[in-house]
């Protein structure tokens, strides 16, 4: 639920959202990570509403040197001049995040599970970086015979 991850989010390392999202080109505000409904929030809470918007990351406590956005297009947004891309990323690296991976396009949930197994497994056992990590992942995709928008569409942004 929301009210759970603003209550732990900060306990962790590495973050991982696997869930669905939602990017708004024209009102950047309003792109959202899609959590669990908190039942006992009161119905106008925008706080446990289900909703973690790219405003309300401003504002978590984090400790996290890697967040993972595994939901569609969480890395497109609107790009302002002189700003750059107003996405779900900035909001977590505006935290102090120095890592975040995001999607820049619709994903398939089952190929991204299999990346990011994948991804996890190269980092674990092989002590990679993130980057290296990431694209030993997209190499074991191409192998397996995955479609460029399976695997490209993720991207590492930070150090």
């Amino acid at each position: 639920t929301e009210k759970s991850c603003r209550e732990n989010i900060s306990d962790y390392d590495i973050i991982h959202f696997a869930t669905h999202g939602y990017s708004s080109s024209e009102n950047p505000g309003l792109s959202r990570l899609i959590l669990s409904r908190d039942t006992s929030a009161a119905p106008n809470d925008t706080k446990n509403d289900a909703y973690l918007h790219l405003n309300e990351t401003y504002e978590l406590a984090l400790n996290a040197d890697l967040v993972i956005l595994s939901a569609c297009k969480t890395g497109s947004g609107k790009i302002i001049k002189g700003e750059g891309i107003m996405a779900l990323p900035r909001g977590f690296i505006y935290t102090g995040v120095p890592n975040v991976i995001a999607s820049l396009w619709k994903v398939h949930d089952e190929k991204t599970k299999k990346l990011m197994v994948s991804f996890y497994k190269h980092l674990l056992e092989d002590g990679v970086s993130y980057s290296e990590a990431l694209r030993q992942a997209k190499l074991n995709c191409i192998k397996k015979g995955f479609l460029p928008m399976d695997w490209a569409g993720f991207v590492l942004i930070g150090s």
